[in-house]
């Protein structure tokens, strides 16, 4: 079973509701696409790439998210997706560094007991949320 990528949101910096967090499968095509767009980030000298992503984020009254990106530079990754509703408005994620690539590749398949990698600057509030929202089917 593959884990799940959990990442806190700038919801709470913005002037609307949005959803507190993202995520998304770790498959084994996640991460070799996030790999090979690095990768192209540093033989390219470019500043990011940027690709859709499939992503997963707690249901918000009224609110979804669309265009949902994942952005690829040389040292880190993170996604944003615009809210539908709220003109201009932008949902990011924390960044991820991927500096050293093989730490990062073996945080994703390091075995965990829930099959989560949370990032958030409150890590056990953000997993008890999102396991929240997923058993109260709330997540979309």
């Amino acid at each position: 079973m593959s884990k799940t990528l959990v990442v806190e949101t700038n919801a709470g910096s913005l002037f609307v509701e949005a959803p507190s967090f993202v995520a998304v499968k770790l498959t084994s095509q996640f991460i070799a696409r996030l790999k090979e767009l690095q990768d192209v980030s540093n033989s390219h000298d470019l500043t990011e790439v940027r690709c859709d992503v499939g992503l997963d984020w707690e249901a918000v009254e009224s609110e979804m998210l669309c265009m949902p990106e994942m952005v690829v530079t040389s040292a880190s990754f993170w996604f944003t997706a615009e809210l539908k509703y709220a003109e201009e408005t932008t949902v990011r994620s924390h960044s991820i560094s991927s500096l050293s690539w093989n730490h990062l590749k073996s945080r994703f398949e390091a075995p965990d007991k829930d099959n989560l990698m949370v990032v958030a600057q409150s890590e056990d509030e953000l997993r008890d949320l999102y396991l929240e929202k997923l058993a109260a089917d709330e997540i979309v």
